[in-house]
């Protein structure tokens, strides 16, 4: 028929958009989830040190939403922007009723515990819900919370350091993490934004055989500018 393998052709360019642009609200939704838990550990006060947006030791493609070291321990948190019902219901994490997997926060903790193996016993998996209501449970090892009461939580636990071991940990951490000592203790998360930014170049590429190449050249460049 003719005209058929140009179709073929187009609707694969369409569904490879679409799945491009789906992942890349997911990115956005994960970064806007990332920035308000960022804000929200500003409230922890003095003594405590929050880095945001880490690189994973030993993980190339992998980051660390956020540590925070203080008297209290060292909690590695990551921060997650559901939608729908969430709940820890027989011991079990869900959302609308579906198992979730709470490995990367445990292998997390266990990645910042190695950069610190005299004080691991002290370093928290944590999961913080992007919620309006409190949330207070832990299962798998992992202790689950939500931007309403993560601060409280953190604050709650007993003193296990003192001020020098905190700077210690604090320095040690962040050296192995993002190499950056001078940055602020509270970064707001932007590489989902460069994310974002793959993404739609990818969806306009995608979509050469709807518009002119050199259309969607240029904005393909500007899109992978910094």
């Amino acid at each position: 028929m003719a005209g058929e393998s140009a179709r073929r052709r187009g609707e694969s360019a369409r569904a490879r958009a679409e799945r491009l642009i789906a992942q890349a609200e997911r990115r956005e939704k994960g970064a806007r989830g990332e920035a308000r838990t960022a804000r929200v550990l500003e409230g922890l006060g003095p003594g405590f040190h929050a880095l945001h947006d880490l690189a994973w030791p030993g993980r190339d493609r992998a980051n660390i939403d956020h540590v925070v070291i203080g008297p209290t321990g060292v909690f590695v948190i990551d921060t997650k922007n559901w939608a729908g019902r969430v709940e820890v219901r027989d011991d079990v994490l869900r959302q609308n009723g579906y198992e979730r997997e709470l490995t990367s926060g445990g292998a997390a903790a266990s990645a910042i515990g190695a950069l610190v193996p005299d004080h691991s016993a002290a370093v928290f998996p944590v999961i913080c819900l992007v919620l309006d209501e409190p949330m207070r449970a832990t299962t798998q090892g992992v202790w689950i919370c939500s931007t309403e009461n993560v601060v409280d939580l953190i604050r709650s636990r007993p003193t296990v350091f003192d001020a020098d071991r905190v700077a210690m940990l604090t320095h040690r951490i962040a050296d192995a993490t993002t190499g950056h000592l001078d940055r602020p203790a509270v970064q707001r998360s932007r590489p989902a934004t460069r994310s974002r930014g793959r993404a739609l170049a990818g969806v306009l590429t995608a979509a050469c055989v709807f518009v002119s190449v050199p259309l969607v050249g240029t904005a393909i460049e500007s899109l992978a500018s910094p």
